[in-house]
Parts: C-alpha cells; structure tokens; sequence
C-alpha cells in the first residue's frame, strides 16, 4: 500500500478541496434561507449539497483523473424542466461560478455526477458534501466530509467544519482538520488555512469531568440512553450537542472525551 504523508499530493489537494467547497457553503448558509428540495427519503438537499459536492469533485479529478469518487448527489433534479429544477440549477451555478468564473452549466452538472461511482476498485474517494444538513438549515453545525480510501483503509481524510470555534482562540470560526495514515491529524484555520497545531485528545484524569457530545436530532441517538450512561459513569457536565461529522473534530482536538451515538 502507497504510504502517504502531509506533503503527499493526496493530502494537500483534499485539504484544499473541502476549503474551497466550505467557502461555498458559508455563502449559501449566510443567505439564511437556503433553496431545499426533498430526496426519497425526505431528507433535504440544498444549493450548498450539490455546490460542494461539484466543487470536490472537479478538483479531485484534474488532479486524479483515474480516481473514482462516490459521493451523495446527483444532477437529476437540476437537470429537471419544472420551476423548482430551474431555479435550483440557477442557484448552483451561481454559486459555483463565484469560485470558479469560467464554469458552464453543463460543467456543473457534469462535476456533480462524477461523484456517482458506485463501484471501486483498490483506490477511491468518498464524499459527504455536506454532513449534517439539518443543522446546515438551522444555521448550526455541518461538515465537509472527504476521505481516500485505499484497500480498505481510509489513507488521506481532510473534515471541514466551517462553524466550529477555533480551538484555543476567544474568536473566529472554521475549523479543517486532516489526517493521514500513520501519520497523526492536524487543525488549520478555515479562512487562512494556518495551522492550530496537531489534533490530540484530552486525557482528564477525573472522570467526573469527562465531556461527551451527541447529535442534536433525537432520531440519531438517544439521549435518554446517553443520559443514563452519564451519570452511571460519574459524568457532571452537560452534553455538546452538535451536528455532523464536527464532533469527530471536537474529541479529536480535546474539547471532549466521548463521543455517544446509540441506537
């Protein structure tokens, strides 16, 4: 197996690409009423979905063309000639085009549908380009979530949390984090990409002081469970309740111990 690192161009091309597709997504989030439509299951999907999953998959290809990519989204609801297809195909082409001025509609789609791979070989990407929409309506918690997955194994992940506090900072928002096999994670600053420092997690030696975070949506885990499991443990202090693929970034730079996700 490819061995990577930080320097690896794997690395430094899936940071760049969940920092470019947060960009986007703060832009539609900051509208405060982003365009959703409903997919099968009745989960929303909004301009910054589609957006962001074009964006990754652009950049992934220019540089791995032979790649495949399995990702959320597809164009078929752009592609539609009713209003609500219109309208939301206008929306993500102009969004897009605000990073990258000389994209075509048809490129748009197109870059949306890379990521519709459903079968892989050793090497692939995998996609979420917006964990946590829920939360991304609400105006809370969301994620971009990219990783490589090599044999099995995920090799290269980069997360980007574009509302989540800085850590150790009294201010500023927009946290990426990325990682590679065996060689440690690191937090960057969303809007300059300065490094924070190496991810490491707490190690309190009190257990009482234990911080743990769960899912905002109820139907995600149960926080009665959760609750239970707190307090046989000795656990004081309320529970972080965010959204998305974030948490993973709060335990992994010590702003919380557990993470709880039960059924």
């Amino acid at each position: 197996m490819t061995e990577f690192n930080q320097v690896s161009a794997e690395y430094r091309v899936a940071l760049a690409a969940v920092r470019e597709a947060a960009d986007l997504c703060r832009s539609v989030q900051s509208t405060l009423n982003p365009t959703a439509v409903k997919k099968p299951d009745r989960s929303p999907v909004t301009v910054a979905d589609f957006g962001s999953q074009a964006l990754v998959c652009s950049r992934l290809r220019s540089v791995f063309a032979g790649d495949p990519i399995i990702a959320e989204e597809d164009s078929a609801a752009l592609r539609a000639d009713d209003g609500d297809g219109e309208k939301l195909r206008n929306g993500v082409v102009r969004e897009v085009r605000r990073l990258r001025s000389d994209a075509s509609t048809d490129d748009v789609l197109s870059w949306i549908d890379y990521g519709g791979h459903e079968e892989h070989a050793g090497r692939f990407w995998t996609l979420d380009p917006i964990d946590g929409t829920k939360g991304f309506l609400r105006g809370d918690q969301y994620a971009v979530a990219l990783a490589l997955i090599s044999e099995g194994e995920v090799v290269v992940a980069a997360l980007a949390c574009p509302n989540l506090a800085l850590p150790g900072r009294a201010d500023g928002r927009g946290v990426v984090a990325g990682a590679v096999r065996g060689g440690g994670a690191r937090l960057y600053a969303l809007d300059d990409m300065s490094q924070i420092g190496e991810a490491r997690v707490s190690q309190p030696e009190n257990r009482g002081a234990f911080r743990f975070c769960e899912s905002v949506e109820s139907r995600h885990t149960s926080h009665s469970a959760a609750q239970t499991i707190a307090e046989r443990m000795g656990i004081d202090a309320d529970p972080v309740r965010l959204d998305s693929q974030a948490k993973y970034a709060v335990v992994g730079a010590g702003e919380a111990e557990i993470y709880m996700r039960l059924p």
